[in-house]
C-alpha cells in the first residue's frame, strides 16, 4: 500500500516540476527591465505635460521623438551623427598610436636606443 501512496505523490510532485511557473525570479526580472523604461517615459511625458518638468530643459518624450523624426527625414541627423562620429573617431587616434607603440617591441627598442651624438 505504501509503494501505491508514494507513486501517486511521485507524479504529483512530477507533474508541480514539470508546469511552468509564470512568477519565476528569470521571469519578474525579465518583465522589470522591459516595464521600467516605458513607466519612466511616461512618468516623464505626463510631467511635462502637466508642467512638473520645465520643458526647456527636458523636453517631453512626444517632442524629441517627434523632432528626431523630422531630422530622419530631412536627413539632417545622419549629417551630424557622421560628424559627432568623425570627432570621436580622430579623439581616439592618438590613444590608438600610444597603444600600439607600447604594444610593439621594436618602436619600444627604437625610442629607448641610445642616440649617438656626432
Amino acid at each position: 500500500m505504501s509503494t501505491a501512496t508514494s507513486a501517486i505523490v511521485d507524479l504529483d510532485t512530477a507533474e508541480e516540476e514539470a508546469a511552468p511557473r509564470l512568477f519565476t525570479k528569470r521571469n519578474v526580472e525579465r518583465f522589470l527591465s522591459v516595464i521600467s523604461p516605458i513607466i519612466l517615459l511616461l512618468l516623464w511625458q505626463f510631467g511635462a505635460s502637466v508642467g512638473w518638468i520645465d520643458t526647456r530643459f527636458f523636453p517631453s518624450p512626444a517632442a524629441i521623438f517627434e523632432e528626431a523624426y523630422a531630422m530622419i527625414l530631412s536627413g539632417e541627423l545622419w549629417t551630424h551623427f557622421s560628424i559627432s562620429l568623425q570627432r570621436i573617431v580622430i579623439g581616439y587616434i592618438p590613444v590608438l598610436c600610444r597603444a600600439f607603440s607600447s604594444a610593439s617591441r621594436w618602436v619600444s627598442s627604437a625610442r629607448s636606443a641610445p642616440s649617438s651624438s656626432r
